[in-house]
């Protein structure tokens, strides 16, 4: 299952704050995988990522996904993309410039500012029940 993939790419994320994993799958069945990492040595602490709250230092699973694919020429146009939590509104922006519709995740995450990016997608919240189904619709 790969909301399974998912859940096992966010255990590789050294975020103290929440762990996130995403895996992408396009039409030919190609795959990249992202967790949220730190992307600068000086984030060994919630206070020293965060500004206002939120934090500045961490490359996001969904955003470590699509520039796998791009370095690595996958294509991401019209591709599913699943990941352990509702993606933040600048990956929203990012996932639909890069094509992709149609997006799996598992839990909520509240953000403190309008999510409103996710216009001509769809996005399927997915229970534990739903997980096998999730693998097979739209792929």
């Amino acid at each position: 299952m790969i909301m399974d993939l998912a859940l096992r790419a966010s255990k590789h994320s050294d975020c103290q704050k929440l762990k996130v994993g995403a895996v992408l799958v396009n039409k030919r069945d190609e795959r990249t995988f992202g967790s949220n990492k730190r992307a600068s040595s000086i984030c060994k602490a919630i206070e020293k990522c965060e500004v206002g709250g939120h934090c500045r230092q961490t490359l996001h699973a969904e955003m470590k996904c699509l520039i796998t694919a791009a370095r690595e020429g996958i294509s991401t146009r019209d591709a599913l993309l699943y990941v352990t939590h509702y993606p933040c509104p600048d990956c929203l922006k990012a996932i639909r410039a890069a094509g992709i519709r149609k997006i799996y995740y598992k839990h909520e995450y509240p953000h403190s500012f309008p999510n409103n990016f996710a216009d001509g997608m769809t996005i399927i919240k997915v229970g534990d029940s739903d997980a096998v189904n999730a693998t097979k619709t739209g792929a």
